[in-house]
């Protein structure tokens, strides 16, 4: 360890211990309120009370842990679809984390890049072990009560739950060892299946017990792709934490929140086909709440993007989406569309082949191989040959898109992690800070005011909060009347596309009739007679043909005989005519949207954001305190608003192939015939069948197709607009007002306690006025000795550079 980082840590661990103790010195001198024990409301928290500075010192204490060994923690989040676990073992390049239908991260779990570890080896301290073993030992009794028989019953449904019922009852212990992928996949199967197990029962999972770091599972392995990167000073280590949709499991959303605070660096995990999921919004909501610690250590892989076509979003438009999705948090340089399964497959394939160039025969323990000739393209056995094993290795890698996002990410945070570890350690400490003055200040200022003031105070702010609400509905009311008038602008581009649309198809008509008529001419000819006394008939049917062959609604179908490719010519002259329209109206109403947004914007600066300004103005000379920094408000991308005209079926559907029988009449294939023939033209001829083949164009079919189409599209950008114009807006507008309500409602809180203490205190004001001012000296030189540790390690992290 270099003596600069030493140096570093050192002080980094002093100052976590002095803030650690600054926090259990407030406490000791009745500084932070009891928390009102109020679940409900998001808002209504104070900034530390009693209840929330044991969270703040245990962050503290896991930073302290961390920085022990330097181990800079890698927070892997997303729902539970977002394939998670495929993602860390697509990273470590052994499937480590179990896939099942079911939910798999009951607890936190920590996967540590150990060199040399070949074996994957997960370590469980017996004190971590004991909450659980003991929720075994109540669990064994309930199911031994013979009136929990019924819900015996019912678990037996579920196979793969009922083995774990079965063990329960046979005297599970929880191990603090399992060595390979078969013993870690049974261990966290076990933990999970507790986590479902537990409330059918009326028992409680001890989620709580698994708060701190030093009592989560670590498994412990060589990840594959830093393979002979060598030691550093640092380390590495991802951990995996439950999605807030898992199992329904409400609880499971306040421990992800916790362990994002406690992270050095998030990777979120999202899911390509579910990007503007509910689910997926409350992670983006979490992310949001510690963008001020994990500040530019945040990432995105977009998993699944596999389902890509060519209708979907692109990897430089879905860079751009999360991008705006994220208010800015995630950057579009650090957004990385990846196909994570087939990562995960193209790495362990690489890793596992033989000496021969072959992979392991296909069992249930390795059931991968299978999934992997799948994805590979070598269903057949005899396309199983080395080379084209090696060639599928890399073109599934390749296609993965893994390469970038495990250099930009995984690498550099292991080159990097003890700078890693330290800037995530200074900006904790940089937080918690930020919140003991807030707290002390509140304090101060109370202490020298009235309790009439402070009702005062409190009366004011609350109506603040009143109007602060009436500006979201406001807001939010403006975003759905653009939503109607982008709606009803489209509606009539649309429609106004569609005259012009059967406009041109008119005049596509005269071509058309000149094909058809030639077409009649030639199947006139062919069915008549070579004799001067039939000539003047046929003449006569060409004749009818031609006025008969003018474009007539009820009978639309124009008819090109057997010239098939005088048929295609001309639908591919429809299509022609239908993509210029399609880029026409696309092109329109782009333009139409890129107005009404700038009138929406200019709306939400001048009249929304005014109103809130007006309001914090209110709150600032109020509270005599620095009033919030301007937020901007960032318009999604309207990519994607794209027209699905389908030309192609359009062809299809239009282009009528016929069979029909037609009579027709010839001289007979004789002497006698032609001679009788010869006397008298209709002498000497005999009746023939033959099959006739035409090709036909239904117009109206057409019509009714472009009419069907034009609609559909009208459909689908108007459910396009709500996703990606109007569902951002709104869901950005709630993130500015709960941010707006969550900073005024805390302060309001601190405020209530300080009166609620000035009441009921039967300490004396001035000593205790003085102590307060003490504390915020010292909170004050202590933060300058952060601030002096945050610009040391500026200057190491640009000399490492």
């Amino acid at each position: 360890m270099s003596l600069d980082i030493k140096t570093l840590r050192d002080e980094a661990q002093a100052l976590l211990q002095v803030e650690h103790a600054f926090l259990n010195k407030m406490l000791d001198q009745q500084l932070l309120s009891e928390s009102d024990g109020k679940k409900h409301n998001q808002y209504d928290k104070a900034t530390i009370d009693k209840d929330s500075v044991q969270m703040e010192i245990a962050v503290l204490r896991g930073e302290e842990f961390k920085l022990s060994n330097l181990e800079m923690v890698l927070a892997v989040v997303g729902t539970m679809k977002a394939g998670k676990s495929t993602t860390i073992n697509a990273i470590v390049g052994s499937e480590i984390l179990p896939n099942r239908n079911a939910p798999m991260t009951a607890i936190p779990t920590l996967i540590r890049h150990t060199p040399t570890q070949k074996i994957p080896r997960l370590l469980f301290s017996e004190k971590a072990g004991l909450p659980l073993n003991k929720l075994i030992n109540e669990l064994k009794k309930a199911i031994s009560n013979k009136k929990n028989a019924p819900i015996l019953e019912d678990l037996k449904s579920d196979k793969d739950l009922y083995v774990t019922v079965e063990k329960i009852q046979q005297g599970l212990k929880i191990q603090t060892e399992a060595l390979g992928e078969k013993e870690i996949f049974s261990f966290l199967v076990c933990l999970n299946d507790l986590v479902r197990i537990a409330p059918k029962f009326d028992l409680t999972f001890p989620f709580d017990e698994y708060q701190n770091i030093d009592q989560l599972p670590v498994i412990e392995i060589e990840f594959s792709h830093l393979q002979g990167a060598g030691d550093t000073e640092g380390k590495l280590i991802l951990l995996d934490t439950p999605g807030p949709n898992e199992a329904g499991q409400a609880h499971l959303r306040p421990m992800l929140q916790e362990q994002l605070k406690r992270a050095s660096a998030v990777l979120a995990v999202m899911d390509y086909t579910q990007l503007k999921s509910e689910a997926d919004a409350q992670v983006r909501e979490d992310l949001q709440s510690i963008a001020g610690t994990v500040k530019d250590r945040i990432y995105a892989l977009v998993n699944k993007f596999d389902n890509c076509d060519r209708n979907g979003m692109q990897a430089d438009e879905v860079k751009t989406f999360v991008d705006g999705l994220t208010e800015g948090l995630i950057k579009e340089d650090r957004v990385y569309p990846i196909a994570a399964k087939w990562g995960y497959l193209a790495n362990r394939a690489r890793h596992e082949r033989d000496q021969d160039g072959l992979l392991p025969e296909i069992t249930d323990e390795t059931a991968w191989v299978n999934d992997f000739y799948q994805e590979a393209g070598l269903r057949r056995e005899s396309l199983r040959t080395p080379e084209r094993i090696a060639d599928s290795i890399d073109d599934l890698w390749a296609d993965s898109k893994l390469s970038q996002p495990l250099k930009d990410i995984i690498a550099s945070s292991y080159d990097n992690a003890a700078i890693l570890a330290l800037e995530a350690a200074v900006d904790k400490l940089e937080e918690c800070s930020d919140k003991i003055h807030t707290v002390l200040g509140v304090k101060e200022q109370s202490m020298q005011k009235s309790a009439a003031e402070l009702k005062a105070l409190i009366s004011n702010l609350t109506e603040n909060i009143k109007n602060i609400d009436k500006t979201e509905v406001v807001a939010e009311s403006s975003i759905r009347q653009h939503q109607k008038n982008f709606s009803q602008k489209i509606l009539n581009i649309i429609k106004e596309q569609f005259k012009q649309v059967e406009q041109e198809l008119e005049q596509k008509l005269f071509a058309a009739n000149e094909k058809s008529k030639k077409a009649q001419e030639k199947n006139t000819l062919v069915s008549s007679s070579a004799s001067l006394s039939r000539l003047s008939k046929l003449l006569g049917v060409v004749r009818k043909t031609y006025s008969d062959l003018q474009y007539d609604p009820k009978n639309p179908k124009i008819n090109f005989g057997d010239d098939k490719q005088g048929a295609l010519e001309f639908l591919e002259s429809i299509q022609n005519v239908l993509q210029t329209s399609h880029n026409l109206t696309n092109q329109n109403i782009e333009q139409e949207l890129d107005k009404l947004l700038v009138v929406f914007e200019d709306e939400f600066k001048n009249n929304i954001l005014q109103n809130a300004q007006k309001n914090m103005l209110q709150i600032n000379k109020t509270l005599s305190q620095s009033g919030f920094d301007d937020i901007q408000i960032k318009l999604p991308s309207r990519k994607n608003l794209d027209l699905k005209l389908t030309s192609a079926r359009l062809m299809q559907d239009a282009l009528l192939e016929e069979q029909y029988e037609e009579k027709r009449t010839r001289v007979v294939d004789s002497k006698w015939g032609r001679f009788k023939n010869w006397l008298n033209s209709d002498w000497g001829q005999e009746e023939y069948t033959v099959k006739v083949q035409e090709y036909k164009v239904d117009m109206n079919k057409i019509k009714t197709q472009v009419r069907k189409d034009l609609e559909d599209s009208q459909k689908l950008l108007n459910q396009s607009i709500q996703k990606n114009i109007e569902l951002p807006l709104i869901q950005t507008t709630e993130q500015f007002f709960i941010e707006f309500k969550r900073k005024i409602s805390g302060l309001k809180k601190d405020i209530e306690n300080s009166l609620n203490d000035k009441e009921n205190s039967h300490q004396n004001d001035q000593l205790l006025l003085e102590i307060i001012q003490f504390m915020l000296q010292e909170n004050l030189n202590f933060n300058q000795r952060i601030t002096v540790l945050k610009s040391a390690l500026n200057k190491e992290i640009k000399s490492a550079a």
